[in-house]
């Protein structure tokens, strides 16, 4: 213990104690207005604010208890302690610390919200096409358009590429004709689409195409994107039976791919 003669000089050698707790308390209101205020915009929601709180208290108690055992023993040897433990803790957690400085970032990317979305995972050559439906501290959660979770390290969401895109379904139409243009099946099952006559589907129609035709068939291959998402099994099978009505007179095959 260290000796002192009297108040002021027990205050002049305490002061710096004293001044790194005011200081360490004043930071943590400031950050935690800050992360208030990031909270009520959007930009983070409030598990994450609740997680940075903690985190920034641990810093907070750990300067102070580092201030106060400089103060009790002014030596080289806790500089050491502090490096020392600063690496176990490092090596030991580096896997949940690299995946949440990824969380805390993808936390302040808005644009990956509640869009559909063609992800490049680094090392992948096929893409994950759905939705960011959650992003937790360590994994986050992509639902494809069929409802299936994908879950994805945070910090290979971070370095992907990410662009949006229109989620579809590939269809095959083959038909014969019956005697009728091909113009006018066409129209007919683009005007079908625009009254919603075909369930919960939109048709595509820049990307509709003819891949043969002769004098009594034709090979038609179509897109659709759902209305919402995830899509039901019995959205598809309605989507199957109305064209087949539709088309019925003129034996159609339907592929889905």
């Amino acid at each position: 213990m260290i000796a002192v003669a009297g108040i002021e000089d027990y205050i002049m050698l305490t002061w710096p104690v004293v001044v790194v707790f005011a200081v360490m308390i004043i930071v943590r209101m400031i950050l935690v207005r800050l992360l208030t205020g990031l909270v009520n915009r959007g930009v983070l929601t409030l598990g994450t604010k609740l997680t940075l709180v903690r985190v920034v208290d641990m810093i907070v108690l750990l300067t102070i208890l580092l201030s106060v055992l400089q103060y009790f023993a002014e030596s080289l040897v806790i500089y050491a302690i502090i490096v020392i433990f600063g690496s176990i803790i490092i090596v030991l957690f580096y896997y949940e610390i690299r995946e949440f400085t990824a969380y805390i970032s993808l936390q302040l990317l808005r644009y990956i919200r509640g869009r559909s979305l063609e992800i490049y995972l680094p090392g992948h050559i096929a893409p994950v096409s759905g939705k960011i439906v959650s992003i937790e501290p360590f994994s986050s959660i992509i639902e494809d358009m069929y409802g299936n979770k994908i879950y994805v390290a945070n910090s290979l969401l971070l370095n992907s590429v990410i662009k949006e895109y229109v989620p579809t379904i590939k269809i095959t139409l083959t038909m014969n004709l019956r005697g009728r243009e091909v113009v006018s099946i066409i129209k007919d099952l683009s005007d079908a689409f625009r009254r919603g006559e075909i369930g919960a589907f939109r048709l595509i129609e820049n990307q509709l195409a003819i891949r043969s035709v002769s004098e009594h068939r034709v090979k038609l291959t179509i897109y659709v994107s759902p209305l919402s998402t995830p899509v039901r099994v019995n959205d598809v099978v309605k989507l199957v039976n109305s064209i087949m009505d539709m088309f019925r007179e003129h034996d159609v095959v339907i592929e889905i791919n």
